[in-house]
Formats: C-alpha cells, sequence, structure tokens
C-alpha cells in the first residue's frame, strides 16, 4: 500500500523580485576591460575633442573673415563718399573762386546748342534786307527734308522763281541758292505725333473724336490711336540708336524730356566741367522737372539718374528776380490746409511759376532745381521703357504717379513712324525806323513761330550769314515747365534769350569772321 502511493507534489521555486536580481548582479564581480578597447575609447574622446577645436576654429575663422569683409567694404564705401564729396567741393571751390562764373563764355555759333530748350517763337531783325521771302518758301521744301541731290525739276524752279522775285542775289549759281532755301526750310520743320486720350479699363465710353460711332468701334478706334502713339515712341528711340534722330522730345503734362543723340552736341558739363558730346552709341536724356513720386518711380525700377549739385544751380542776386514764396504758417495745426497749399504750389510750378515752400530749399542765392540727367545707353533705355510702361498705364511697379489721361506730345526735327510734319508759321513781317547809335535805319523783322530745336537754331543762324552781313535773333521758349534743364549746361539753369551775329574784318583777301554776342536770362 506504501509503494503503491502517489509522489508528493515538487516544491515552487522562491520567486525572486526586481531588487534580488540587481543585488546578485551587483555582487557578481565585473570583467576588466582589454587594454586595447580603454586605448580605442580614450582616442575616440581624443579625437572628438580635436575636431570640435577645428570646427570651432574654422568657424572663428570664417567669422572673422566676415568682419574683416564687411569692414573692406565700409571702408571702400567710405572712402568712394570721401573721394566724391572732395571732387564736388573741389568743384564747388573752382566754381567759387571764379569772378565770372554767373556769366557762361559764349563765343560761337556752337554755343547756341547749350540751351538744351525746344523754342517756340523767333524774331529775326536785320538792317540789310526784307525778311518776306520766308512767307513764300515752296511748299515741297517745307513739307520734305530734300537732299542737293533731290532738288531738281518742279522744286528747283520754285526756288529759283523765288529767288527772282526776292533774292536775287543768289541767281549767280541757281543750284547752290535752291539747295540753301531746302536747308532753311529743313530748319523751320519738324515733326510731331499727337498724344491721344489714354482708354481707361473698365470705362464704357471713349473719347475718340467720333460721337457717331458705337461704342465698340469707339473703343477700338481709340485703341488704335495708342497703339500708333506707342509705335511712334518706339520708333523714336529706335532711330535715334541707329543714328537717324539726332534728338527728340517729350512734352508731358507735368515734365518735358529731352533725348539726345549722335549730331546735338557738344556742350560744357556744369558738375564735370568737361565738353559733353552726345553720340549715337553713348546718348544722354534730361527730364525736367521731377517731381517726389516719378524719382520714386525710377528708384523702384533700378533706373539711375544724377541731379545737379549745388554749384551748378544759378544764384539769383536780390532784386534781380522775384520768386513766388509760398509762406507756412508754423501756427497752423491744420494738415488738410498745408496739402492744399502743397499743391497750390505745384500747380504754380507746373504752370511755369518759380513758387515754393520754406522746406523745399535755400531761400535766398539759390533756386530749387529736380532736373534729371540720365547719360549712357542703358540708362536711357531704362528710363524710355519704364515712362512708356508709366503713360500707358502698365507699369511693373503700380506706384505714384498715377498715369495721366492724355498722352504725350511726341516731336523730332527729323521723320518717324506716325508723324505729321508741321512747318514754322511766318506770324509778321516788318519793315520799321529803329535807333542805332543815335542814328535811324530801317530794320526788317519777321516773328516765326513754331517748334525750334538747338541744332535747327544753329544751322539756320549758320545759314543766315550767306544772305546778312549782320542780324539778331530772339528766343522764346515755352514758360511751361521752365529752363531748369540747363542746369546740366554751361548755362546753369538759365537761357539764352537773343544772339546777334555781325561779321568783321571782312575784306576780298580773306573771309570775314564773324562775331557772335549773347543774352542770358532767367
Amino acid at each position: 500500500m506504501d509503494n503503491d502511493a502517489a509522489p508528493p507534489p515538487p516544491l515552487k521555486k522562491a520567486r525572486r523580485s526586481v531588487s534580488d536580481f540587481i543585488r546578485s548582479r551587483a555582487s557578481q564581480p565585473q570583467p576588466k576591460p582589454f587594454a586595447g578597447e580603454t586605448a580605442a575609447s580614450e582616442a575616440l574622446v581624443e579625437a572628438s575633442r580635436s575636431v570640435s577645436f577645428a570646427v570651432e576654429s574654422l568657424a572663428d575663422s570664417f567669422q572673422e573673415a566676415a568682419v574683416d569683409t564687411a569692414k573692406g567694404l565700409e571702408l571702400s564705401r567710405q572712402a568712394a563718399l570721401q573721394a566724391r564729396q572732395e571732387h564736388f567741393e573741389q568743384l564747388l571751390r573752382k566754381d567759387l573762386d571764379d569772378p565770372n562764373r554767373h556769366d557762361p563764355k559764349l563765343t560761337s555759333s556752337e554755343d547756341i546748342v547749350a540751351d538744351l530748350m525746344v523754342q517756340s517763337r523767333l524774331r529775326l531783325a536785320t538792317p540789310h534786307a526784307s525778311l518776306r521771302w520766308l512767307r513764300r518758301l515752296p511748299t515741297a521744301l517745307r513739307c520734305h527734308s530734300l537732299r542737293s541731290q533731290d532738288i531738281k525739276g518742279p522744286v528747283r524752279d520754285a526756288a529759283i522763281e523765288l529767288c527772282q522775285g526776292n533774292l536775287p542775289q543768289l541767281l549767280a549759281n541757281p543750284d547752290k541758292a535752291a539747295a540753301w532755301l531746302a536747308r532753311i526750310a529743313a530748319c523751320l520743320s519738324w515733326y510731331e505725333a499727337d498724344g491721344p486720350p489714354r482708354v481707361i479699363q473698365g470705362s464704357s465710353t471713349a473719347n475718340t473724336g467720333h460721337s457717331s460711332l458705337p461704342a465698340d468701334a469707339a473703343g477700338k478706334v481709340a485703341q488704335q490711336r495708342i497703339d500708333e502713339w506707342d509705335e511712334s515712341f518706339r520708333s523714336q528711340w529706335l532711330l535715334l540708336r541707329q543714328g537717324m534722330l539726332p534728338c527728340f522730345s517729350l512734352l508731358a503734362e507735368r515734365f518735358s524730356l529731352s533725348v539726345f543723340g549722335e549730331g546735338s552736341g557738344p556742350w560744357t558739363s556744369s558738375i564735370s566741367g568737361e565738353a559733353c558730346k552726345p553720340s549715337q552709341a553713348e546718348p544722354c536724356a534730361v527730364l525736367w522737372p521731377s517731381s517726389y513720386e516719378l524719382r520714386t518711380l525710377l528708384q523702384v525700377n533700378h533706373v539711375p539718374f544724377e541731379m545737379a549739385p549745388a554749384s551748378a544751380l544759378p544764384q539769383i542776386n536780390a532784386g534781380e528776380e522775384s520768386l513766388a514764396i509760398v509762406a507756412q504758417d508754423k501756427k497752423e495745426e491744420d494738415v488738410a490746409r498745408a496739402e492744399d497749399v502743397a499743391r497750390d504750389v505745384r500747380e504754380l510750378r507746373r504752370d511755369g511759376e518759380k513758387a515754393r515752400l520754406p522746406e523745399d530749399g535755400p531761400g535766398q542765392g539759390g533756386v530749387l532745381c529736380t532736373a534729371l540727367l540720365f547719360q549712357g545707353t542703358r540708362r536711357v533705355h531704362a528710363l524710355i521703357d519704364v515712362l512708356r510702361q508709366h503713360f500707358l498705364g502698365q507699369p511693373i511697379f503700380p506706384l505714384r504717379p498715377t498715369p495721366p489721361q492724355q498722352l504725350p506730345l511726341l516731336l523730332a526735327p527729323a521723320p518717324f513712324a506716325n508723324a505729321k510734319v508741321k512747318s514754322a508759321d511766318v506770324l509778321k513781317t516788318l519793315t520799321c525806323l529803329a535807333e542805332a547809335s543815335g542814328n535811324s535805319q530801317t530794320l526788317f523783322t519777321a516773328e516765326l513761330q513754331g517748334r525750334f530745336f538747338p541744332m535747327q537754331l544753329r544751322r539756320l543762324l549758320e545759314l543766315f550769314r550767306v544772305l546778312l552781313p549782320s542780324f539778331s535773333c530772339d528766343f522764346t521758349a515755352p514758360p511751361r515747365h521752365g529752363a531748369s534743364a540747363n542746369v546740366f549746361t554751361q548755362l546753369r539753369g538759365r537761357r539764352i534769350e537773343s544772339v546777334s551775329c555781325e561779321s568783321v574784318a571782312a575784306s576780298p583777301d580773306r573771309p570775314a569772321n564773324w562775331k557772335w554776342d549773347f543774352r542770358i536770362g532767367h
């Protein structure tokens, strides 16, 4: 019985806790690391330390190099600014040391082009012969710029007929007389393209001058006129770059622009004192007057320009010319009224008045000039591109000023795309008695109205020497934007009011010497 009894159940192992396992592991002897492993770990730590030190050294060297580069750039910038300031101070001292600094020396016909303005009226006067023949210039000569080889047939016959009735002294050589009349007519002609109203997006009507047309047809006519104006503006710059146009002008509502190329100089720069002669490869442009918004627009579009320094501005003596100075009430706290005053000042400037606020610039001894100069093909091209986008209402950066409602008038002394030929109007010719050196003499005068570019005036007066031993010519420029364009020439912001020419020391053995006298005004 006892042998057949079941065996007792096995004893359960005692459960070990985590703390017992940790104590048993701690009581066991730890194996010693090998010598190779210790050396490798120490080498690894040392390598990481050396790498960290090298990275820190490299970063410090880069930082020092960056600081040195920044210091070098700052020093070079300061040196350039100091050199520029010293250059302007040297020019100013040179200008102040000259006792006749306010009287430009104009002694020849080449100095006529120093006045960059497009004159609007001429008054010719001479005691030697009547000027009524200016009314009878043949139509073919006034409408076309003909070369000498093109003057033949009916055109030549009309020119010779004019000489027979009014200029018999030129009949000794009929071909030269016809060519001379053709050059005179070319100096009295110009080409222009009117600026149409700009089409405003979203407007239901367009001012096209065709009130009987439907709205869609009127809009198409208006857009076509704008496209033609755009083509004319772009062709002016293209023809000037090709050497086929000596210069062109743009008359906008707020400013004027004149671009000069081959054959439109030279003059003396008031900034550098050197001769400035625009060419086909290096044209230049003058824009005047400029507003703050317009200058901001040019700067945002990365169009570099120059403004005249203080040494180039004209000095006005007390009593010589009165300026319309708008006083500012310091006690006035109404901002709206101050803005109205500033707006009135801008209107006066647009109308040709020399008005300014006290904060605009020096009150005595100087005038404010905001004319801008652009020299070089890149600058002039960028200017033309930005102005074109501005006029068409398609600027890259839509900033002020707002586009004008009327596109500008385009002028040039030579043909360009979609341009109309114009000829000067002879307003009147007179024969009167004038006092000269205590004696009465007969004086023949003629008044002409039109658009006369500087190089045309120079050629016209040089051509008159063939016919007249002495004469004078008074100039009248449109007063709308003033004569601040001349601030970059030796005239320093003034203008030529009159030119007189006289033959001196003439004899049959030697050619005559011509004496040119100029009267300068503000």
